[in-house]
């Protein structure tokens, strides 16, 4: 292994006694393993260092042998010299125990040894790996004098978001300057339950990060993985699967769409997942509406392509048209066939969402768009006749517009203006959008067109 370079990042020693997965839940937090996990008590001796992102931020994670306060050898010795040392050198503790024995007579001499450090200590009841277990950890846990634990599966993964958020919270209250890993781009997947976001997330990863089963619901909370793509850092976030509103229960599913649909005002990107297997129905597109009144960069992603059968030269196109029928308008965005399985189209989707996010950023100065109107706008309306009939056959004069100016980025706005917005009927503003996407490349980008009268 290749000695770690040092960061100036914040530095978080975890620490407990022998066996109760110190290493386990290190090798979750960092997504590698690192570290070697053993049943067999004392299995780590020196200290492990690696270096987890979460959020865009970055922490160092040192992992530490197993502490036993009460017998110890020549080498227990210096593994609890190293240990504490650790904890003394970082920025904050995670002191982990263990759900399946309760609080024991060891835990409390440690946790007398970690008030001693005098450092943010956050408690951590591991091996809650069931959610009735995790219900169980409780005030028992008091006792020990760090406050309510965070309970966790270092096995399956669940509690470790709300471990890190946990972590910079504390972080923060000492003042600590926090790494900011800002990325360059931020992709979120949506989709409703078992759509397969995160056989597609594993996909483009090329490895697995996320747990995938036929199961709905097994994605409980947003997971976020960092990739280095090119000289790119892309985050992207799995979602968890979200079923119509009234069909939610209350408690964990609850909070768990909560912060899926929280995570969408962070992104740049949302790739909006469908079963290309099943039909389309109103929950689709419930949220392909959400996905088009977010303001963001939306792609569409059809997957499980490989469970088509029969497919022919023009099947791509007769699905294309279906979902133009369902979602009309989302016209403006592209649509990728993929099958997260085979790895079919995967490897589009991040060039895809990185020419978006330039889309998104596109910005037209004034000169092109008053050439704009001069050439396009302008034009039309004085080639119409003075007078055009409404709906109700009434007469309605045509609008008088002087320009058109960019009026937003991320969203895309922009404002015509014009002499009297009382005869501006929508299907002006419909048009200009439409110009606008012929001449300039917004595709996969919502454009707002809003009018204002001359001052």
């Amino acid at each position: 292994m290749n000695k770690p370079t040092v960061h100036a990042t914040p530095s978080v020693a975890i620490v407990g006694r022998k066996n109760v997965g110190k290493s386990s839940l290190f090798n979750r937090l960092i997504e590698d393993k690192q570290a070697l996990v053993s049943k067999i008590p004392g299995t780590t001796r020196d200290v492990n260092v690696g270096f987890c992102r979460w959020r865009g931020q970055m922490l160092t994670l040192l992992d530490t042998g197993g502490l036993d306060i009460v017998k110890q050898d020549v080498i227990e010795v210096n593994v609890k010299r190293q240990a504490l040392r650790a904890a003394e050198k970082a920025h904050a503790i995670v002191f982990v125990v263990d759900a399946t024995t309760g609080p024991l007579s060891t835990d409390l001499e440690l946790a007398r040894e970690l008030r001693k450090v005098k450092r943010p200590v956050v408690l951590v009841v591991n091996k809650a790996d069931t959610p009735a277990r995790r219900a169980k950890v409780g005030n028992e846990w008091k006792k020990l004098g760090f406050g309510a634990p965070v309970a966790v599966s270092a096995a399956n993964g669940a509690g470790t978001g709300d471990l890190l958020d946990r972590l910079f919270e504390e972080l923060k209250k000492i003042e600590l300057p926090l790494d900011k890993l800002t990325p360059d781009l931020t992709i979120t997947f949506l989709g409703r339950t078992n759509v397969g976001k995160s056989s597609l997330l594993n996909a483009v990863c090329g490895e697995e990060r996320v747990i995938v089963s036929e199961i709905p619901h097994t994605t409980r909370e947003p997971q976020d993985t960092l990739l280095f793509y090119g000289d790119k850092k892309i985050l992207v976030v799995d979602t968890a699967g979200i079923r119509k509103h009234a069909r939610i229960d209350e408690g964990l599913e609850k909070e768990s769409v909560e912060r899926s649909l929280e995570k969408l005002k962070e992104s740049d990107v949302i790739v909006l997942v469908l079963d290309a297997a099943d039909a389309l129905n109103g929950q689709d597109k419930h949220l392909a509406g959400m996905a088009e009144a977010s303001g963001k960069g939306v792609i569409v992603v059809m997957n499980k392509w490989d469970k088509i059968g029969g497919k022919k030269s023009g099947t791509i196109e007769d699905y294309k048209r279906s979902i133009a029928v369902h979602f009309p308008f989302l016209e403006w965005v592209p649509i990728l066939f993929t099958s997260a399985l085979t790895g079919q189209r995967v490897e589009g989707l991040l060039d895809l969402a990185l020419q978006i996010k330039t889309n998104r950023e596109r910005q037209l100065d004034a000169e092109t768009l008053d050439e704009f109107a001069d050439t396009v706008i302008k034009p039309y309306i004085t080639s119409r006749t003075p007078h055009h009939r409404d709906a109700l056959g009434s007469k309605k004069r045509h609008p008088k517009a002087y320009g058109i100016r960019q009026t937003g980025v991320c969203p895309t706005e922009f404002t015509l203006v014009v002499k009297d917005k009382s005869v501006l009927d929508k299907s002006y503003l419909r048009w200009i959008e439409n110009r606008i996407r012929e001449k300039w490349d917004f595709r996969g980008v919502p454009i707002f067109v809003k009018s204002r009268e001359i001052e």
